[in-house]
C-alpha cells in the first residue's frame, strides 16, 4: 500500500509540475505577444520604422540571453532562452 501511495503522489507532483510549465509558457507567449503588439502599434503610428522595431525586439532578446548566462540563476536558463528565442522570432518577422 505504501509503494502505491508514493507512486500516486509522484504522479500528482509530476502533473503539477507539467501544469506549471504549461502556465509559464502561456504567460511567456502572452507577454511576448503583447510587447510585439505594442511595438507594432508604434510602427503603425510611424513612431518607429520596422527596422527600429526589430532592433528593439532584438535588444530584449539579447538582454534575456545575457540573463540566461547568469550563473546565479541556473534553473531559469531554459525559460530565459525560450523567451529570448521568441523575441528573436518576432524581431525577424518585422524585417521580412
Amino acid at each position: 500500500m505504501h509503494v502505491f501511495e508514493n507512486k500516486q503522489r509522484g504522479g500528482k507532483v509530476k502533473e503539477a509540475i507539467e501544469q506549471l510549465i504549461t502556465n509559464d509558457m502561456a504567460i511567456i507567449s502572452a507577454t511576448v505577444d503583447s510587447t510585439t503588439l505594442l511595438i507594432q502599434s508604434l510602427v503603425d503610428a510611424k513612431v518607429l520604422t520596422k527596422e527600429q522595431a526589430a532592433a528593439s525586439l532584438h535588444g530584449i532578446a539579447d538582454h534575456m540571453h545575457k540573463l540566461s548566462q547568469n550563473p546565479n540563476i541556473p534553473d531559469q536558463k531554459k525559460v530565459l532562452t525560450i523567451i529570448s528565442d521568441r523575441y528573436r522570432e518576432k524581431a525577424n518577422a518585422f524585417i521580412k
